[in-house]
């Protein structure tokens, strides 16, 4: 599953907020979990599923584009300004005010978004290595 992190914390009685408490939203569920092998910001996009161990976890997403707005959106592809990335079939949108306000947003309503700030796209490995975006952040004044 691909989400964004709407907020943290350090956790009630974690020592020098070694473990954080993320709020995050995954599809248009807002679930909480804790963390100590990853530090992520409010407003990045992430992964929690099986990792490459095998494990239940967060998994870490490479920025690989942004720009001003969505100019365009066709099945398996994403145009943002004047560039166009590999888009996952199953790639999840959120779009808002800043984090906390995020939130998910249809894949069809991209190019229609009004007082877009920036447009961020996340993928699961860089595209010139085959990878293609999973998570569209918009933010929104």
């Amino acid at each position: 599953r691909y989400g964004v992190v709407k907020e943290f914390e350090a956790a009630p009685g974690s020592a020098s907020g070694l473990v954080r408490n993320y709020t995050l939203l995954l599809g248009s569920d807002e679930t909480v979990l804790s963390n100590t092998s990853f530090s992520f910001d409010a407003g990045e996009a992430i992964g929690y599923g099986p990792t490459k161990t095998g494990e239940i976890g967060f998994i870490s997403l490479t920025k690989v584009g942004s720009g001003s707005a969505v100019t365009a959106k066709t099945s398996g592809r994403i145009k943002v300004d004047d560039t166009v990335y590999p888009m996952s079939d199953g790639a999840v949108a959120y779009g808002g005010d800043y984090p906390k306000n995020f939130r998910a947003l249809s894949l069809d309503e991209l190019t229609s978004l009004d007082n877009v700030v920036s447009v961020t796209l996340y993928a699961d490995r860089d595209v010139t290595n085959g990878g293609s975006v999973r998570v569209i952040i918009i933010r929104t004044r």
